[in-house]
């Protein structure tokens, strides 16, 4: 049987499901037009941040949930340890990317 439908809808019919990769596409656009503008050691390094923080998004939270979603991984303690981990490094690589353009910004 399948479950019932969540309230207001499923999650990818929800805004911030439609909205965010947008964000994530800007946010890379705006790091590496500050890396060429300012071209210094903050603004590079804020941008070179940017990648390893989109290989872990892809290999520690959306793969882990699509195999969870098509049933290819039935662990799923495994799982939510896999996103969780993804997630608390994602934060610390958003909070690099942020105080280092901050910091180029009052330079």
């Amino acid at each position: 049987t399948t479950p019932p439908p969540a309230p207001g809808g499923s999650r990818k019919t929800t805004l911030p499901y439609k909205v965010l990769p947008v964000f994530c596409v800007s946010l890379f656009g705006g790091l590496a037009a500050n890396a060429y503008q300012r071209r210094d050691v903050a603004s590079l390094v804020a941008f070179a941040v940017a990648f390893p923080t989109m290989m872990n998004n892809g290999g520690r939270v959306l793969s882990p949930l699509m195999q969870l979603a098509n049933k290819k991984e039935s662990d799923e303690l495994k799982v939510l340890a896999s996103v969780f981990k993804g997630h608390v490094i994602d934060i610390v690589g958003m909070v690099a990317m942020l105080g280092l353009t901050l910091y180029a910004q009052k330079q």
